[in-house]
């Protein structure tokens, strides 16, 4: 007798995920998060880990970019979620170590155009004096 075996599936082939559904059901059941966990929040839960995780590595690979870098940085991820009202808004309280901080000089501190003029005009002028 043959039989007839099928290829194996696992539930990420099934699901259309790349990310592992077996490995997060077995993080939840293992975290004691519920007495009962369904098969399908895993499910549910990995489709929404990896939609975060392409939103940020597209907007960090567009920083990458910008910055003219081939390699995706720690500081492109901050950066990409900076700038994103919703990530932000998400990863608040994150911090991402080795990225720095947000360039950010407040605009009191700038000179304007009048003051630059106005301040080498008395620097031409203290020169001469002797």
């Amino acid at each position: 007798m043959e039989s007839t075996s099928r290829p194996r599936t696992t539930k990420s082939q099934k699901a259309g995920c790349i990310m592992s559904i077996g490995r997060i059901e077995r993080n939840l059941r293992k975290g004691n998060y519920a007495k009962r966990i369904s098969s399908s929040s895993a499910v549910c839960l990995t489709s929404v880990l990896e939609y975060l995780c392409a939103e940020v590595l597209e907007l960090a690979g567009n920083a990458a970019q910008q910055n003219k870098r081939i390699r995706i940085t720690p500081r492109h991820i901050m950066l990409a979620i900076e700038n994103d009202a919703e990530l932000k808004e998400l990863l608040k309280d994150v911090q991402i170590p080795e990225a720095g901080v947000m360039p950010n000089i407040n605009p009191v501190l700038l000179k304007t155009r009048s003051e630059k003029n106005h301040d080498s005009a008395e620097l031409d002028a203290t020169s001469q004096q002797y």
